[in-house]
């Protein structure tokens, strides 16, 4: 696959061996495993992947441990992590996060204190955190 750039294995069945053999390709700039369910481990091997600035992770299972090792990949500008299993710590790692321009965390479990957090990022240009459980809004009575 030599000269791919932009590589879409989404609903597949990659799980965390497929990202293993995906972490020795070079030269991969954007890539999407969503539905793939590569879970924490799997994630682990695509935080490897140094040339990467796009990863669209959603439905891959990913919970706080692989949200750690996805924090270490500084080159990234968008991130969709929708539909996975992040909660207020892991949303807080991803503050460290300076590159990052787009990021989706959709469909989480994210509360009020974090996604205030996550919106003083100053360089996102583009935050969804729709449907997220815990975070309420004052409504006014019918």
């Amino acid at each position: 696959m030599q000269g791919i750039t932009d590589l879409n294995l989404s609903l597949n069945l990659i799980g965390t061996a497929g990202a293993k053999l995906l972490a020795t390709m070079p030269g991969i700039i954007t890539l999407n495993l969503s539905g793939n369910g590569i879970k924490d481990e799997g994630a682990e091997h695509i935080a490897q992947m140094k040339e990467l600035t796009s990863l669209d992770l959603a439905l891959a299972r990913i919970g706080e441990k692989g949200v750690r090792y996805l924090a270490q990949m500084h080159q990234l500008t968008h991130l969709n992590l929708s539909a996975n299993h992040i909660r207020d710590e892991s949303a807080s790692i991803l503050c460290a996060m300076e590159a990052i321009t787009h990021l989706d965390l959709s469909h989480n479990r994210i509360g009020e204190e974090a996604a205030g957090s996550l919106a003083q990022m100053h360089q996102l240009t583009h935050l969804n955190l729709s449907h997220n459980t815990k975070i309420k809004t004052n409504q006014a009575s019918r």
